[in-house]
Protein backbone atom coordinates (compact mmCIF):
# COMPACT_ATOMS: atom_id res chain seq x y z
CA UNK A 1 0.00 0.00 0.00
CA UNK A 2 3.04 2.60 1.06
CA UNK A 3 4.17 1.71 -2.38
CA UNK A 4 1.03 2.60 -4.21
CA UNK A 5 0.52 5.67 -2.46
CA UNK A 6 4.67 6.83 -2.96
CA UNK A 7 3.79 6.05 -6.94
CA UNK A 8 0.53 8.07 -6.61
CA UNK A 9 2.26 11.19 -4.89
CA UNK A 10 4.77 11.12 -7.71
CA UNK A 11 1.98 11.31 -10.68
CA UNK A 12 0.42 14.39 -8.64
CA UNK A 13 4.33 16.07 -8.29
CA UNK A 14 4.68 15.02 -11.68
CA UNK A 15 1.61 16.83 -13.15
CA UNK A 16 1.97 19.65 -10.61
CA UNK A 17 5.70 20.51 -12.36
CA UNK A 18 4.28 20.08 -15.66
CA UNK A 19 1.12 22.59 -14.79
CA UNK A 20 3.56 24.64 -13.42
CA UNK A 21 6.12 24.73 -16.04
CA UNK A 22 3.22 25.55 -18.69
CA UNK A 23 2.41 29.32 -20.05
CA UNK A 24 -0.05 31.05 -18.79
CA UNK A 25 -1.84 31.17 -22.19
CA UNK A 26 -1.71 27.54 -22.64
CA UNK A 27 -3.44 26.47 -19.65
CA UNK A 28 -6.82 27.07 -21.51
CA UNK A 29 -5.80 25.08 -24.43
CA UNK A 30 -5.14 22.45 -22.44
CA UNK A 31 -7.89 22.21 -20.11
CA UNK A 32 -10.08 21.70 -23.61
CA UNK A 33 -7.78 19.16 -25.00
CA UNK A 34 -8.28 17.53 -21.42
CA UNK A 35 -12.19 17.87 -21.42
CA UNK A 36 -12.32 16.78 -25.09
CA UNK A 37 -10.42 13.90 -24.66
CA UNK A 38 -12.60 12.79 -21.64
CA UNK A 39 -15.88 13.65 -23.98
CA UNK A 40 -14.47 11.46 -26.68
CA UNK A 41 -13.74 8.69 -24.06
CA UNK A 42 -17.41 8.97 -23.11
CA UNK A 43 -18.81 8.60 -26.67
CA UNK A 44 -16.46 5.88 -27.83
CA UNK A 45 -17.66 4.00 -24.74
CA UNK A 46 -21.51 4.98 -25.64
CA UNK A 47 -20.92 3.52 -28.86
CA UNK A 48 -19.68 0.19 -28.57
CA UNK A 49 -22.55 -0.16 -25.78
CA UNK A 50 -24.52 0.63 -28.49
CA UNK A 51 -22.97 -1.73 -31.02
CA UNK A 52 -22.70 -4.49 -28.83
CA UNK A 53 -26.83 -4.30 -27.90
CA UNK A 54 -27.59 -5.22 -31.56
CA UNK A 55 -27.21 -9.04 -31.43
CA UNK A 56 -26.04 -9.41 -34.83
CA UNK A 57 -23.62 -7.06 -35.52
CA UNK A 58 -22.01 -7.67 -32.19
CA UNK A 59 -21.62 -11.67 -33.65
CA UNK A 60 -19.63 -10.69 -36.67
CA UNK A 61 -17.64 -8.15 -35.72
CA UNK A 62 -16.66 -11.07 -33.38
CA UNK A 63 -15.93 -13.41 -36.24
CA UNK A 64 -14.54 -10.46 -38.16
CA UNK A 65 -12.00 -10.51 -35.40
CA UNK A 66 -11.27 -14.21 -34.77
CA UNK A 67 -10.67 -13.60 -38.81
CA UNK A 68 -8.32 -11.25 -38.54
CA UNK A 69 -6.28 -12.74 -35.54
CA UNK A 70 -6.04 -16.49 -37.32
CA UNK A 71 -4.93 -14.57 -40.52
CA UNK A 72 -2.04 -12.81 -38.48
CA UNK A 73 -1.42 -15.53 -36.70
CA UNK A 74 -1.16 -17.88 -40.04
CA UNK A 75 1.00 -15.34 -41.77
CA UNK A 76 3.48 -14.93 -38.93
CA UNK A 77 4.04 -18.26 -37.98
CA UNK A 78 4.50 -19.69 -41.70
CA UNK A 79 6.82 -17.94 -43.36
CA UNK A 80 10.39 -18.18 -41.75
CA UNK A 81 11.24 -14.37 -42.46
CA UNK A 82 8.50 -13.11 -40.51
CA UNK A 83 8.95 -15.43 -37.76
CA UNK A 84 12.47 -13.89 -37.53
CA UNK A 85 11.23 -10.22 -37.82
CA UNK A 86 8.69 -10.75 -35.11
CA UNK A 87 11.44 -12.55 -32.61
CA UNK A 88 13.87 -9.30 -33.72
CA UNK A 89 10.79 -7.26 -32.60
CA UNK A 90 9.83 -8.86 -29.58
CA UNK A 91 13.41 -9.45 -28.16
CA UNK A 92 14.08 -5.77 -29.16
CA UNK A 93 11.21 -4.35 -27.05
CA UNK A 94 11.87 -6.86 -24.60
CA UNK A 95 15.19 -5.22 -24.02
CA UNK A 96 14.26 -2.16 -24.34
CA UNK A 97 11.72 -2.59 -21.17
CA UNK A 98 14.41 -4.83 -18.64
CA UNK A 99 17.51 -2.23 -20.02
CA UNK A 100 19.39 -5.61 -20.86
CA UNK A 101 21.14 -3.45 -23.65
Amino acid sequence: MAKLQSSANEAVAWVKARWEATSDSEKPAAIAIIIGVIVAQIAIGATIDVVDRIPVVSDLLELLGLAVTLYWTYRLTTDEDERDNVKTTVSGFLDKVTGSK
